[in-house]
């Protein structure tokens, strides 16, 4: 398959990071740690690794992320693993465009804090300028409704 507009927009996100990571767990106050993001292709041109190092509920915490354009499924497909547990997430959503700078992933996750298995999460792709984006993490709870997880706060290192 041919390479196009949305595998070159990946490339624009090559290089160093500073990342918030913010916690929420909607019965307390988010936690704040500051963390480091690596973007750099794995397949050149067509798959970026984002590597993430930081602090998570004051533990050190690693995660990779292997994020791309599915041209034959028009989809962005993001799979992440990290230390936090043994789980690797997968996540897909049509591609929004230079246009649209919010993408919507959808997948499912395995909840190891409550035991259920394949619960539906989303992660929601969102640039704010050339240097700085945010990828949120959203479960639900028992009625449906949206709880946001985690956010990841992109920013380059000499943006203000």
């Amino acid at each position: 398959m041919a390479l196009g507009p949305r595998h070159q927009e990946l490339g624009s996100l090559l290089g160093a990071w500073d990342v918030d990571i913010v916690l929420a767990d909607g019965s307390k106050p988010a936690q704040h740690s500051k963390g480091k993001a690596a973007y750099s292709w794995v397949i050149k041109g067509r798959w970026l690794g984002c590597r993430v190092t930081g602090q998570m509920f004051g533990f050190p915490y690693e995660q990779f992320t292997i994020l791309g354009y599915d041209s034959y499924a028009r989809n962005i497909v993001e799979v992440t693993v990290g230390s936090a547990d043994n789980s690797m997430l997968l996540t897909r959503g049509p591609s929004s465009g230079p246009a649209q700078p919010i993408t919507t992933l959808f997948g499912e996750l395995d909840e190891y804090t409550s035991g259920v298995l394949h619960s539906p999460y989303k992660v929601v792709l969102k640039t704010i300028s050339r240097d700085r984006h945010v990828t949120t993490v959203l479960g639900f709870d028992g009625s449906g409704n949206e709880v946001k997880k985690v956010e990841f706060i992109f920013s380059r290192p000499h943006a203000p």
